[in-house]
């Protein structure tokens, strides 16, 4: 009895060795992945697999959330009668090229501005620009076409003339000089910022005007490229004034100020 327990026990255990193997030939491996010897092998290289997947997200992640924008605070710092008091937001912060190119970049946004200077070019402080040539009349469409010199002079002379300087015309810098470039500092996608991005230069600790950019600042209003929702012949607008900063609405046709941002 003994013996045909023995060789009962010894077919069994092979019954289940060879039911084991027969399942790990059965297996078929993902898409891409190279045959292996059996399941263990396969449950390593799987394991190898989800661990390289889960480290390459990682590195994205962390990507992603370094290249995201932050909007910056408002300058002021701590209230001067709470210094505790939270609230407000990133300290202002912009850097400029090591070779100087006429822009300077917002630490906190990420955002390319235009510097603004006083030497009589495209880029003076003092000149301003119209959204819209087509005055008067009813139709609202028409009132609130980009047809002014905001968008005829000065953003076509940034990006589709050689270094921006409006002397020479181009689609890209094989049409420009020697040592030049096509479109203002090399970037021909130069555009008028949304309301939101204007206001984000605004530095409320100074005034006269409230601002701490590099280059030249207006005490005025600088057009935005936001339209009003309920008034289309208007566009909003921000003041970088002496008496107050203000967030207002001006007609498309007035010439008011500009400063162009990228990308």
């Amino acid at each position: 009895m003994k013996k045909v327990f023995l060789s009962s026990l010894l077919c069994s255990c092979f019954l289940v060795i060879s039911v084991v193997l027969w399942t790990g030939k059965a297996y078929a491996p993902p898409p891409g992945c190279a045959p292996v010897a059996n399941q263990l092998n396969i449950c390593t290289n799987n394991l190898d697999l989800c661990t390289a997947s889960l480290t390459t997200c990682n590195a994205d992640l962390e990507a992603c959330v370094a290249e995201s924008q932050i909007f910056p605070g408002d300058g002021v710092g701590n209230d001067i009668f709470d210094p505790d008091l939270p609230g407000h937001g990133p300290a202002l912060s912009y850097s400029q090229p090591g070779t100087p190119d006429g822009t300077f970049t917002d630490d906190n946004t990420g955002l390319m501005w235009e510097i603004k200077d006083d030497a009589g070019g495209i880029h003076d402080k003092d000149t301003t620009y119209t959204w819209t040539d087509t005055c008067g009349g009813f139709d609202l469409v028409e009132l609130s076409d980009p047809d002014g010199t905001l968008f005829t002079m000065f953003l076509d002379t940034l990006n589709t003339t050689c270094d921006g300087a409006g002397v020479t015309d181009c689609v890209d810098d094989s049409g420009c000089g020697v040592g030049e470039v096509c479109g203002f500092a090399g970037y021909q996608d130069w555009r008028i910022p949304n309301v939101k991005e204007l206001q984000s230069i605004v530095d409320y600790s100074v005034f006269n005007p409230s601002s701490s950019v590099p280059g030249l600042t207006r005490t005025d209003y600088y057009f935005s490229a936001t339209t009003v929702a309920f008034n289309t012949p208007f566009a909003w607008v921000v003041s970088f004034g002496g008496d107050g900063v203000n967030i207002g609405i001006r007609n498309k046709c007035d010439n008011l100020y500009v400063r162009a941002v990228r990308p």
